[in-house]
């Protein structure tokens, strides 16, 4: 695997944690990134999975074995420890919480987009990317123009994001096939001059609409220095993979692969550990969740890895051992 991969999982899972940090921080101001976050996540999703070489069946099947234990462990943890509803058919009720991750919306969208993702990567489509881009930038804003409420934030408060975080995950997929095709990336300094200058518009923007509501009917405008973040940021990283394949090899390397690995478990236990401990005091509330974080993460990995062998196996019996390819 690309060793940035790691560091992208890595930053990923920690700007998402940071961004649920508003009860911990002494200045909520402190708790963001979590766009930024989600659009990395989605993005390393795409490009791992780009080369697919399965029918649906046992591809789909995989994805989902890798997803389901850990969740199924949380939502079985929070019904017997804390009990939070006794609803077993509503929106957010036991089942939903159970078969459809009503709980996480991430793994909701992940679910969903495998489908398209998949339809797109495994055929003719893959070649013509940039015509599935300019459909799907019809789409949203087809959406955003009838369906969402642009008098308040709403772009990352509904499903409407999931055709903006498609798009993220395309990109991956597109640097993915690039690099098999070794076709040429965007320009190491023209990517990072772009990359810095999106960074600085990020939190630019996000100032000038809290300061300013009224421009909210422009708050799209994230969307698209998000996908511009993205796709020079991923080439940039790209073209330090050789630096960062070297830091391989050092310690302090270490804990970044650590929470590369853990991203998945580290979204699903965030929210149970920060809500039980952000009544502490700053900053001993900063440092357990610091800790705690990634060591139930860890443990939960383990588990739900072991149950994933299990119904892995169980696959492979039925499709030929297919389910144990890499993609």
């Amino acid at each position: 695997m690309y060793e940035f991969i790691n560091l992208i999982k890595a930053l990923a899972a920690c700007l998402v944690v940071n961004s649920h940090f508003d009860g911990i921080w002494p200045i909520s101001a402190f708790a963001t990134g979590g766009s930024i976050g989600n659009c990395l996540f989605f993005v390393s999703t795409g490009f791992l999975l780009a080369n697919i070489k399965q029918k649906f069946v046992p591809w789909y099947f995989k994805k989902l074995v890798r997803i389901y234990p850990g969740v199924l462990i949380m939502e079985t943890l929070v019904l017997l420890l804390l009990r939070s509803t006794t609803d077993l058919f509503g929106q957010y009720g036991i089942l939903a919480n159970y078969f459809i991750f009503a709980g996480y919306w991430f793994l909701q969208a992940l679910i969903f987009l495998y489908i398209p993702y998949y339809i797109v990567m495994s055929t003719k489509l893959k070649q013509h990317l940039l015509f599935v881009g300019l459909v799907l930038t019809v789409v949203y804003f087809a959406f955003y123009t009838f369906f969402v409420d642009r008098t308040v934030w709403s772009i990352e408060a509904t499903r409407f994001k999931w055709i903006f975080y498609f798009a993220i995950m395309l990109i991956g997929g597109g640097y993915a096939l690039k690099i098999k095709q070794q076709k040429k990336i965007l320009n190491k300094c023209i990517a990072g001059v772009i990359s810095l200058v999106m960074f600085v518009a990020f939190y630019g923007f996000k100032f000038l609409l809290h300061k300013y509501p009224q421009i909210m009917p422009l708050q799209f405008i994230e969307h698209i220095i998000l996908v511009v973040l993205i796709y020079a940021l991923l080439a940039l990283l790209l073209h330090y993979e050789k630096i960062i394949k070297y830091w391989d090899e050092k310690k302090w390397w270490k804990p970044i692969k650590f929470l590369g690995g853990l991203t998945l478990e580290i979204y699903l236990v965030m929210d149970f550990i920060i809500n039980r401990i952000e009544m502490l005091s700053f900053p001993m509330s900063l440092f357990l969740a610091c800790c705690l974080i990634p060591l139930c993460a860890w443990m939960l990995k383990r588990t739900s890895e072991w149950i994933s062998d299990i119904l892995i196996r169980v696959g492979k019996s039925c499709w030929g051992g297919k389910c144990y390819d890499s993609n």
